[in-house]
């Protein structure tokens, strides 16, 4: 006779742990389905295409859109077989209202723009780049998030070495009509100076946070030397934009993570180092003193190198359409228009160019104003109220706790402050080189703070 079976139970000072199926445990080691994301990170910076210098930015914007619906496909299987997100619950994440949002504003130029030609491609490259926001938010880790983000000096550090072979004479990826000694030259492989000076305010603000943690050891020294050709390569495009938000960025986070007693050692460390930058970089002087002569001479314009005329038109686009604008990417279709009826008011524009033509008007804020008009700014308002959000309380979590958490929040702050402010005179977010890395970072701090909510919610009751 078959002797019966005893049923063990389990002891009551090991109780019973609950795994999940051995399918849906992470595989050790490297995971596959970040792979688009490693290439969008570590590849996509260095496309170029010398065939195409007059439309340098087209390979990367391609290559950025290529490697994030490849993302979606792979991160959506991941997330699918580890069986971590409920549907029902992800419609109500802050992300999702944020981009819906933004999309839904975008969107209605579709029905009312009279350049739906140029709105369809438009709208369709922004529901990517949110779609690609909301499953990295949902499928990204901290821990993934923040390598992927700190991944960014690897191709900033290679961009700034080739800008400063440029500058020498010793290597030049396009055939460009400039002279050599112009900083029209000095595009690396990001394209033109502009956009080569805004990719680096990431690496050199990452590169600080580096230099901020105490376990560094020998790395310290290769972290200072990238970080000393990053700020020379951008001192070299001459680009004052970039300039700005570096120094406004490294002021945000050298507050969150020095002492208080260093801070004046600190100030006193970055005003030699910006004046050791100025004496070695000879041609950034020569244009900060340029601008400086024509800011006293009352030519604002010249100042600003003609951004007032894409501001101005951008103003009269809202003034005609002020409640759906023009439509998403509309801007170059009625710039024409724009200008002609300003010039018959009597308005000067840039006399350096007698026949620009302007794809944006070189500021984000105003690019959404005109293209989405009213709803389009409340909707932006919005999406940046729920973003702040979840910043405050991702925030507030990891400024409690280790030092590495504390100087992971001083650079996403930092990043976000230096963003916001080249955002308003200039248009990062127009390039993919910019807008990819900045949206990782973005879904980054909303999973951050949908994760970390409940910890910081926990310190306030606590505080008060």
């Amino acid at each position: 006779m078959a002797r019966a079976r005893r049923r063990r139970r389990p002891s009551a000072s090991r109780p019973p742990v609950n795994r999940p199926p051995a399918s849906r445990q992470p595989a050790a080691g490297f995971d596959a389905s970040l792979l688009p994301l490693w290439l969008l990170v570590l590849l996509m910076p260095l496309v170029f295409a010398p065939a195409m210098q007059n439309n340098f930015r087209v390979p990367k914007l391609l290559a950025s859109e290529v490697l994030a619906a490849f993302s979606l496909v792979t991160l959506a299987w991941r997330l699918r077989t580890r069986g971590a997100v409920d549907l029902g619950v992800l419609w109500r994440r802050p992300v999702v209202g944020a981009c819906a949002l933004l999309l839904a504003a975008a969107s209605l130029g579709l029905i009312t723009s009279a350049h739906t030609v140029f709105v369809r491609p438009a709208v369709a490259s922004l529901a990517l780049a949110l779609v690609a926001t909301v499953v990295w938010e949902a499928a990204l880790d901290r821990a993934e998030a923040r390598r992927l983000i700190i991944a960014l000096v690897v191709p900033g550090g290679m961009l700034a070495l080739v800008a400063v072979l440029q500058n020498h004479g010793l290597y030049q990826p396009f055939p460009l009509e400039t002279a050599s000694a112009s900083r029209l030259s000095l595009t690396s492989l990001a394209g033109s100076p502009f956009d080569l000076a805004t990719f680096l305010v990431f690496p050199i603000l990452i590169a600080q946070g580096a230099l901020a943690r105490a376990d560094l050891g020998r790395r310290r020294w290769a972290w200072a030397a990238l970080l000393a050709l990053c700020l020379y390569a951008v001192a070299l495009t001459q680009t004052l934009s970039a300039v700005l938000a570096i120094g406004l960025g490294s002021v945000c986070l050298w507050l969150q993570v020095a002492a208080r007693r260093r801070l004046l050692a600190l100030a006193a460390a970055a005003a030699v180092s910006a004046a050791a930058l100025l004496a070695v970089a000879r041609p950034l002087r020569l244009r900060v003193e340029q601008k400086l002569e024509q800011v006293r001479g009352g030519d604002l314009n010249d100042a600003l190198t003609g951004r007032l005329d894409g501001w101005r038109t951008a103003w009269w686009m809202f003034e005609r359409r002020p409640i759906t604008g023009v439509g998403q990417g509309a801007f170059r279709a009625e710039f024409a228009a724009a200008r002609l009826a300003l010039v018959e008011r009597g308005v000067r524009f840039y006399r350096s160019q007698q026949q620009p033509f302007f794809e944006n008007p070189h500021s984000d804020l105003l690019a959404v104003a005109a293209g989405w008009g009213l709803i389009g700014v409340l909707a932006l308002l919005g999406a940046l109220a729920l973003f702040a959000r979840a910043g405050i309380c991702a925030w507030r979590a990891l400024r409690a706790g280790d030092r590495s958490q504390r100087v992971d929040a001083a650079v996403a702050s930092a990043i976000v402050v230096a963003t916001a402010l080249e955002t308003t005179a200039t248009f990062p977010l127009h390039l993919a080189l910019i807008a990819y890395p900045f949206l990782l970072l973005v879904a980054a701090v909303f999973r951050a703070g949908r994760a970390l909510a409940p910890v910081a919610a926990a310190e306030v009751s606590e505080a008060v």
